[in-house]
């Protein structure tokens, strides 16, 4: 069993008995991040106190933020590997003891010293290892989920519209199209009479598309919701 955090962080259990595996910061290990140490005995998790408000007006950053957010990864048990879409993301927050919330302002930002035109990335991780390798990096964010297939494809669209099938290895672009709207939705793949199909929606939200756009400083067309499906090539 294994679970990737919101706020970062791989964690592998034992399904039969929740026995502790491993663990490993996700997707980088950085002086921010929200965890300051993992017992790799017993999977116990240590806070990092340094990135924790102690008082008004304490102002905070800690990594990462919103990093895999709504969207499904994609596991390929033929590689034993879990593909992750994720952004490189942190959060600046302020303790406000005036704001019923306790806190503000609150926003996202690109984690410091990071590269803007990496800001999007696809990773691949094998949970025998937990070996983390960068498939695909890219300036526009994507909310959508990733898809792997029996033939070793890929599947991922981004907020800028462009739906790409991957190379599961080598994560080499081996097809792209430009949708009419934002891709933020699941992807799934059926058949129909032996041939194989690609299903994908657009469309947006508020929060969900809104920030990561922001962030990225990338505009992309809002409000357009549809199907798309794609045929992939028959057996010859």
């Amino acid at each position: 069993m294994v679970e990737v955090g919101e706020a970062g962080g791989i964690w592998a259990l034992d399904r039969a008995n929740g026995q502790f595996l491993w663990a490993t910061p996700f997707p980088m290990d950085v002086p921010e991040f929200h965890i300051s140490d993992i017992d790799v005995d017993t999977g116990r998790t240590h806070i990092n106190w340094n990135s924790v408000m102690k008082k008004d007006k304490d102002r905070i950053l800690v990594c990462f933020h919103n990093t895999r957010g709504y969207w499904s990864t994609a596991y390929h048990p033929g590689k034993n590997a879990l593909y992750i879409p994720y952004h490189d993301a942190c959060l600046d927050m302020t303790a406000n003891s005036a704001n019923p919330q306790g806190w503000g302002p609150r926003r996202a930002v690109m984690r410091p010293g990071s590269d803007p035109k990496t800001f999007s990335s696809i990773a691949k991780v094998d949970l025998s290892t937990g070996r983390i390798a960068r498939l695909h990096t890219q300036p526009a964010p994507g909310n959508g989920s990733a898809l792997v297939t029996a033939g070793d494809l890929l599947f991922w669209g981004d907020l800028n519209r462009r739906f790409r099938a991957f190379d599961a290895d080598s994560g080499k672009i081996l097809w792209e199209t430009v949708l009419g709207g934002a891709i933020q939705m699941s992807t799934i793949t059926y058949a129909v009479n032996g041939r194989q199909y690609i299903a994908v929606m657009t469309g947006d939200g508020q929060s969900a598309t809104a920030n990561p756009l922001r962030l990225a400083r990338t505009k992309t067309v809002r409000g357009h919701n549809e199907i798309y499906v794609f045929a992939l090539p028959e057996k010859r």
